[in-house]
């Protein structure tokens, strides 16, 4: 009886662990592979680019909230409505170099942050 309750709390780790290496993973391969296709249409990302970052809530209020927060940070931030639902949205911009390290922290540091205000990120992209 010892022997299965050690095999199974083993199991229930292992997918734990699985799926916090997965996320964690996940959000590494989506900023790499937002830059990879970057470079694959042709920008230089050594050079700055305006960064836009995207935010999203169903309250104005959590969304002024977090908007004030984002302004703090240095970013410009924007506030609109969606015409498809009543949902708030924020476009933050950055002008910075696309480099997956800082990017990578900002997208945990962003997803904290939404996470406070009942909001969600949804990420970055940018144009050339």
């Amino acid at each position: 009886m010892l022997d299965s309750v050690g095999l199974v709390v083993a199991i229930v780790a292992a997918i734990f662990g699985y799926r916090y290496a997965a996320k964690k993973q996940q959000s590494r391969t989506l900023d790499g592979y937002t830059i990879k296709k970057l470079e694959e249409s042709g920008l230089d990302i050594t050079k700055e680019y305006q960064i836009e970052f995207w935010f999203y809530s169903d309250e104005s209020d959590s969304i002024s909230r977090l908007a004030k927060e984002l302004e703090h940070r240095m970013l410009e931030v924007h506030v609109s409505e969606t015409e498809q639902d009543p949902r708030f949205v924020i476009r933050a911009l950055k002008t910075m170099t696309p480099e997956l390290s800082e990017l990578q922290h900002m997208r945990k540091d962003f997803n904290s942050l939404a996470k406070k205000h009942g909001a969600e990120y949804d990420g970055w992209g940018c144009s050339g």
